[in-house]
């Protein structure tokens, strides 16, 4: 299958000048899907909420339209993994792979069982309407169910654009009955992945349900939905990757500083190395995923270079290379934010007449040492700022 999912995270999005922010760089791989079928439930939000755009734009689509066609994609990348034509409308999903649908609003239902028509699962996902709650407890529950029979790997793709707002009872919370579902899926021996669109999807609660941060991926907008699913499905007809090559470089505002953390399933050989000027690090894998799905991550922080407050963009460039995927370009990081913003104190300035010492104090505070010239000489402290 490739790499499932290849996410950067940064946090937090504001900080003073005097802090270091966090990048996570988490890739998910798994083996072919060629020589091993797998079996996955699209489980789709049709809450009201997803008749809003995400895109103030008048000519933007709806969350609801812009689901439909990037699952639609989804559907047909797949299908197309054998032929590399677009798929006649009878054709199977791909080898003895199986396609399925779960949508969810005030409860769910199983529009379509397992199958490998693309016409059908395309006229389900394609007749899907939007209006209600948001019952993701439920959505897991007939998902789940609809993989019981399955023999194969099995895994669920939840996309969602907000919270639960269904499907709780007495003192169990709608959330508390989602976090369950998940957990009983999951159990169950099901992959889950959840794809957040818009500003409402709350991301822990998606990192709850998947279980793996590598699995959470957040599609700020209906571009990144349909980018989101394009990866998904382009990487899971891919092979396992080896000799995995991420090369990250900052804008010039920031540097990487340490500790810098690998976090990576044991039989992998990895590494990481920093560029001369500390704003680059590559990341080496030996491989991911070959025998099962599989989580790696590294962990370092940034600092901030300069001295004045603004709001400045990170990312400058992340590539992604290995010796197996058929286009590794496909495999996009995509950022949960671009840029942070950054609050520097001034530099205080004395003004005075000679001999004068300039010192700059703490942003936060604290204290400064200073050697006057003449210890028996009084001298007045002036400040700018």
């Amino acid at each position: 299958m490739g790499i499932n999912l290849a996410q950067k995270n940064i946090s937090p999005a504001s900080m003073l000048c005097t802090d270091t922010a966090q990048i996570t760089l988490s890739l998910n791989a798994s083996s072919s899907i060629m020589s091993n079928p797998v079996d996955i439930m699209l489980v789709l939000d049709r809450s009201g909420s997803m008749n809003e755009k995400t895109n103030p734009d008048p000519q933007a689509p709806t969350k609801i339209v812009a689901l439909k066609d990037a699952a639609n994609s989804f559907v047909e990348i797949i299908a197309n993994a054998s032929t590399n034509t677009t798929p006649p409308p009878n054709s199977p999903v791909i080898a003895d792979s199986s396609i399925g649908v779960v949508s969810f609003a005030d409860t769910a239902t199983t529009d379509l069982a397992l199958n490998q028509t693309v016409n059908t699962i395309q006229g389900i996902i394609n007749g899907l309407t939007a209006n209600g709650n948001t019952n993701h407890a439920d959505a897991f529950d007939k998902a789940t169910t609809a993989l019981a029979a399955s023999t194969h790997p099995k895994f669920i793709i939840m996309i969602t654009d907000g919270i639960s707002t269904a499907g709780g009872s007495g003192p169990i919370t709608d959330v508390e009955a989602a976090n369950i579902a998940a957990a009983a899926a999951r159990a169950a021996g099901i992959t889950i992945y959840c794809i957040g669109l818009g500003d409402n999807a709350v991301e822990q609660n998606l990192l709850t349900w998947a279980g793996d941060p590598g699995r959470v991926l957040m599609a700020p907008t209906t571009d990144d939905l349909q980018k989101a699913f394009e990866s998904l499905a382009a990487n899971i007809i891919n092979p396992a990757p080896e000799n995995i090559v991420v090369v990250d470089t900052l804008e010039d505002n920031f540097e990487i500083v340490g500790p810098i953390s690998l976090d990576t399933p044991g039989g992998i050989t990895d590494d990481f190395q920093l560029s001369n000027n500390n704003k680059t690090i590559t990341w080496t894998l030996s491989s991911l995923g070959k025998t099962a799905p599989q989580t790696a991550s590294i962990t370092y922080g940034i600092r901030y270079t300069g001295d004045v407050s603004g709001t400045f963009p990170v990312n400058k460039e992340i590539t992604y290379d290995d010796t197996t995927t058929p286009d590794p370009t496909s495999v996009v990081f995509v950022p949960n934010i671009t840029a942070i913003t950054v609050a520097c104190d001034p530099i205080v300035n004395p003004n005075c007449d000679n001999p004068c010492i300039t010192k700059t104090l703490p942003c936060c505070g604290g204290v400064v040492d200073i050697t006057a010239p003449s210890p028996t000489t009084a001298y007045d402290i002036l400040c700018d700022g």
